[in-house]
């Protein structure tokens, strides 16, 4: 965690927490399908994963996006789960991972943020 002290113009000045986040790489994604039913464990393989963060898969297709949260497992391994397939249009639908925040907010974990493939059978 780093801190930034900004000053005014009237010299008062004020401490910002800020935290720089790794980057991370996600090369992989197992499996790359599952039941309609939801509930498949994918595993996500890569590197930069930091186990003391929070993460989320996101479940996109045209319509909707649904996020579940990703538990990493290792520096080079996250895992989550598939939310049904009946919360999208289509059987075909993107994961990408997200950092995210108590709040619940998410950020990419990269500038170049992955989108894999997941097929509902």
């Amino acid at each position: 965690l780093a801190t930034t002290t900004t000053a005014s113009a009237d010299s008062a000045s004020a401490s910002v927490p800020f935290s720089y986040l790794p980057l991370v790489s996600v090369s992989s994604m197992l499996p790359a399908s599952g039941p309609i039913a939801g509930g498949t464990s994918v595993t996500l393989t890569g590197a930069g994963f930091d186990t003391s963060l929070s993460y989320a898969c996101v479940f996109s297709d045209s319509t909707m996006t649904v996020s579940t949260d990703a538990i990493p497992t290792s520096s080079t391994s996250a895992t989550c789960s598939t939310p049904p397939a009946s919360s999208f249009q289509t059987n075909s639908v993107t994961l990408s991972l997200k950092y995210t925040t108590s709040t619940g907010l998410a950020y990419p974990v990269s500038d170049n943020e992955p989108s894999l493939p997941f097929l509902y059978r």
